[in-house]
């Protein structure tokens, strides 16, 4: 196994149980919000989304800065395993997995439950002057990579509807 396909393991794993461990923080005033049901009126037709390819994410991977979510993988990570050229074949293969997900995930319903990992963030409390606490939340690199590509494909489309 190459230490590409290794660390995509580990990430896997870690982001599982990160999600599984029980957060203080939610457990005392940061309750989690229950997920939103969206009942499509028509399924999106996929030929929308056949320009979403491994280029696409991965040019979305270069675009992207900041800190991780929950898994503390940060976009500095996704961007070596993208765009490394160490392991061309293995990044390659991983962008064009990122980037079916991606069309199943604008094309097809999926059970909530199989997308908390990819949703989960990790929640920073920052202390107010007058005491209180400011959450701020850090979502996956991952989804805003899903998301940025998504949105790079609507453009058009986002910028006639508003």
């Amino acid at each position: 196994m190459t230490k590409m396909l290794q660390l995509v393991f580990t990430l896997q794993m870690r982001i599982s149980y990160l999600f599984l461990r029980k957060n203080i923080l939610s457990q005392e005033k940061f309750m989690r919000m229950p997920y939103l049901t969206l009942a499509m009126s028509k399924k999106p037709q996929a030929v929308i989304f056949e320009s979403i390819t491994a280029e696409v994410i991965i040019k979305c991977a270069k675009d992207l800065s900041g800190s991780g979510g929950s898994t503390k993988v940060d976009a500095n990570i996704w961007r070596f395993m993208l765009c490394s050229r160490f392991n061309e074949k293995q990044s390659t293969k991983l962008a064009q997995a990122i980037a079916d997900l991606t069309k199943t995930m604008c094309t097809d319903e999926i059970d909530p439950q199989y997308l908390q990992e990819l949703l989960a963030g990790r929640l920073i409390p920052l202390k107010k002057p007058d005491n209180g606490i400011r959450p701020i939340g850090v979502g996956e690199v991952l989804r805003r990579i899903i998301a940025k590509s998504v949105t790079r494909t609507l453009k058009q489309d986002i910028q006639i509807a508003s």
